[in-house]
């Protein structure tokens, strides 16, 4: 856990801070940001969409994320999750799984 916490200071600080940088020099959105800080090149823009699409992939996963641990918790306020096994545990998330409308 601590080298996990080294490295989110070390390297995602520093990410942090350039990107309200950025964003705080522009008051734009990602792609108008980038392409009014550098108009003259075209690569920038690439990586607004591509930091787009990396938004909205992660927002998916998430999604389906908070979807599993609302079930979670609704099975253990209504006590189906009482005295289950870890592999019982399993097939309960398999069945989650297994019908996407749950």
């Amino acid at each position: 856990m601590l080298l996990y916490i080294f490295f989110l200071i070390t390297l995602g600080l520093p990410i942090m801070a350039m990107e309200f940088s950025v964003g705080r020099a522009s008051q734009r959105s990602v792609i108008a940001s980038f392409k009014k800080l550098k108009p003259e090149s075209k690569s920038w823009t690439g990586f607004g969409y591509m930091m787009i699409a990396g938004n909205y992939i992660l927002m998916m996963f998430y999604t389906a994320v908070t979807g599993w641990m609302l079930a979670y918790c609704w099975y253990f306020l209504t006590g189906k999750m009482a005295g289950l096994n870890p592999e019982q545990v399993g097939k309960v998330f398999g069945g989650l799984l297994a019908n996407p409308w749950k």
